[in-house]
């Protein structure tokens, strides 16, 4: 029956919440203080049934490495044939974000958050995407008195 792909869904976009007691919906503020009523709550968006998602992505792990300079980290991603206009990072003072697009279409996303009180220079870190791996260039803060990283 086809029917129920054009029909409306009225559902709750956002995430559940649970604070102190009260469990509820980041969408819409709606709450309540049973867990078994949580999900009778009344959606607050209206859509169409979805059966099958927009794209199918196929997320990989790829091993990694780090070594450190005095004032650099460089961490390095091995894989081969980097898709270079569509992969990117994103450098924070205190984490990053990359996504790799491989050539099958696979695709690698991590963001890191470094350990402890590491911070770096994002306007100094970058990227470099070889044949055979990604290196990622972390400047380190120098008005860090964290130096040492022995893990990130």
């Amino acid at each position: 029956d086809n029917s129920s792909r054009t029909e409306q869904c009225i559902y709750h976009s956002g995430y559940p919440l649970f604070h102190e007691g009260s469990k509820g919906w980041d969408c819409c503020k709606k709450s309540t203080l049973f867990f078994d009523q949580l999900f009778a709550l009344e959606g607050c968006t209206t859509g169409v049934h979805k059966f099958v998602p927009d794209h199918k992505v196929t997320t990989v792990t790829l091993r990694n490495d780090f070594y450190q300079t005095p004032d650099w980290v460089v961490v390095t991603y091995y894989s081969k044939n980097v898709d270079k206009s569509s992969s990117k990072v994103l450098f924070f003072p205190d984490s990053y974000s990359i996504s790799l697009k491989l050539a099958d279409g696979q695709i690698y996303e991590k963001e890191v958050r470094f350990s402890g009180s590491k911070t770096i220079d994002p306007n100094a870190s970058r990227m470099e995407i070889m044949g055979t791996k990604v290196e990622l260039k972390l400047k380190k803060d120098p008005k860090n008195p964290e130096r040492d990283w022995t893990k990130i």
